[in-house]
């Protein structure tokens, strides 16, 4: 069980040494470990700290960042066997055999590769927002790629990230959301 102590926001960051690679990662609570795998971008600062106290009352609960992503070191895995590695490599670290595995959108495709390669390291795969893996019919355009690894994005590439250019429904979405001629969500302009 959670205590009044042991809270997402206060838990601290630690550090597994991999010999090429410094994998930051936090644990909190008690319980069969769950590896959380983040979306695309996604921090350890990422992940709803209530939502992470809520799963540390029944689990340990394990975020981290991949390679080459917040604070981690390495190259950043340009595919999921490469991603998946980091997970295998993080749970032999802290000595778990056996983890829940957990995949938010590109979490869930990295989730999906390292269950796959390490079938006896995963008791249970949960699945959160994400697609297969495989042949993607509509792979990710270089102009989204390239603006979604800048370190700060700015409103013209959060229209980029966020609306589709070649739809006439969604240039009319911009215009609405960036004129506030209609209600909508505003753009952040936060990266």
């Amino acid at each position: 069980m959670t205590t009044t102590l042991e809270r997402a926001v206060t838990t601290a960051t630690l550090f597994a040494d991999l010999g090429d690679r410094r994998i930051a990662y936090r644990s909190l609570g008690e319980g069969p470990p769950l590896l959380l795998c983040n979306r695309f971008r996604g921090t350890l600062d990422t992940w709803d700290p209530a939502f992470l106290d809520a799963l540390a009352t029944r689990f340990r609960v394990i975020t981290f960042d991949l390679s080459g992503i917040g604070r981690s070191t390495g190259e950043v895995p340009t595919d999921g066997v490469t991603a998946a590695a980091d997970v295998a490599a993080l749970a032999r670290f802290l000595g778990l055999d056996r983890v829940v595995l957990a995949g938010w959108s590109l979490g869930g495709y990295v989730a999906q590769v390292a269950a796959t390669r390490h079938p006896g390291l995963v008791s249970h795969l949960v699945l959160l927002g994400t697609a297969p893996p495989g042949v993607n019919p509509h792979p990710m355009e270089p102009v989204f790629l390239a603006t979604a690894l800048k370190p700060v994005n700015d409103l013209d590439d959060e229209v980029i990230l966020f609306f589709e250019p070649a739809s006439d429904a969604s240039r009319a979405a911009v215009r609405g959301a960036t004129s506030g001629s209609r209600p909508g969500p505003p753009i952040s302009t936060h990266p």
